[in-house]
């Protein structure tokens, strides 16, 4: 019967005949699972429909026919399970990416070296990532008897169904943190230059655009090119309240403004609009 006693008031009617043993967990889908086989002497089997004599048992392996379709499609679905769980992993490696640009900058400032910094951020990649993995793990073995027990298609499963091996929990608390701790590295492979950060710092809030753009002809000290990409940008919807797509005039007179000041690159999304309020101002510069 299934795996457990069943009284014989309950299916002794439906199944007459003598319990001969238990059917283990290993025949069964799973916890809800009825199963049970009645034996027939070989004068009622005979009787039955679709009865077949077997005389003997193959010892050749019959013919492969579906088994390259599920060894392919299991492939590709580990593949669809990898892809995603890889770009978490990267996501959440470069979480926080402006504030640890600045303090490796920092790093440099006081003598320390790109190899130092890769250092770092392996070991702060590898430690979070762990400790992560390790509470992921936790977390799943509370809630392992609640996915025992829900029945998404019919059928619930044993706990040991949904249960990884120990070598499956070693690659995740070994592989989680490698894979971070090569984001970590890469990322951190090309280190900020610790005044760049200050000033990526200061141009990201809205408050001080306005200033930057102002004093842009400042920056012409440094001898580079000056890039000014305003468009669209947070600072105009805190001086005139708007939604990015009615942001045009704000990022014009931005970029007119940057054009004036020195800017030689502009970025904007409206490029034709742009382009016009810049020729019309060098056309009115020129004739003036």
């Amino acid at each position: 019967m299934v795996g457990a006693v069943v009284h014989p008031g309950q299916l002794g009617a439906r199944f007459p005949g003598t319990l001969a043993g238990t059917i283990g967990d290993a025949a069964l889908n799973g916890a809800n699972d009825l199963v049970i086989y009645v034996g027939y002497t070989p004068r009622e089997l005979a009787t039955v429909p679709g009865t077949r004599w077997v005389t003997s048992i193959a010892t050749v392996p019959a013919p492969e026919v579906f088994t390259p379709f599920f060894r392919y499609a299991f492939g590709v679905g580990v593949l669809a399970m990898l892809f995603p769980m890889l770009v978490l992993i990267s996501t959440a490696t470069r979480l926080a990416a402006a504030r640890r640009e600045e303090r490796f900058a920092a790093v440099r400032l006081v003598g320390g070296t790109p190899g130092d910094i890769r250092v770092i951020a392996a070991v702060e990649s590898v430690v979070s990532a762990f400790f992560g993995a390790a509470l992921g793990i936790v977390i799943f073995l509370l809630a392992r008897p609640l996915l025992a027990d829900a029945a998404p298609i019919g059928t619930q499963y044993f706990p040991s169904e949904v249960t990884p091996t120990v070598w499956a929990y070693i690659a995740m608390l070994v592989g989680v943190p490698v894979a971070a701790a090569l984001v970590a590295i890469r990322h951190a492979a090309h280190p900020t230059d610790p005044l760049h950060a200050r000033l990526a710092r200061f141009l990201r809030s809205p408050p001080n655009s306005p200033a930057a753009i102002a004093r842009l002809d400042r920056l012409k000290a440094f001898g580079l090119p000056l890039l000014v990409g305003a468009s669209r940008k947070s600072f105009i919807n805190a001086v005139v309240a708007s939604p990015p797509d009615r942001r045009l005039g704000g990022s014009i007179a931005a970029h007119v403004l940057a054009a004036e000041r020195g800017a030689a690159l502009i970025r904007t999304h409206d490029v034709a609009a742009t382009v016009q309020a810049l020729r019309v101002m060098a056309a009115i510069e020129t004739s003036a």
